[in-house]
């Protein structure tokens, strides 16, 4: 999940959580970047109004290398 908000961070980890979910989450696009780079993930959230790189961009890098449902 790539999401800014922390309070929103916390509200979907945790429902997530509690339906057998891995969450990993990161703070901004940048770090969403990075994140997607170190592993491989079935799903993204991803918030679209973030600092460094907002979600729109972030996708389109995204696509350019996988079909990981966003």
């Amino acid at each position: 999940m790539v999401e800014d908000d922390q309070e929103i961070q916390e509200l979907i980890k945790q429902f997530l959580m509690t339906q057998q979910y891995t969450v990993v989450v990161a703070s901004d696009g940048l770090e969403g970047m990075t994140q997607f780079n170190k592993q491989s993930f079935d799903l993204i959230l991803l918030d679209v109004m973030m600092p460094n790189l907002n979600g729109f961009e972030v996708s389109k890098m995204i696509r350019s290398q996988s079909n990981v449902p966003i």
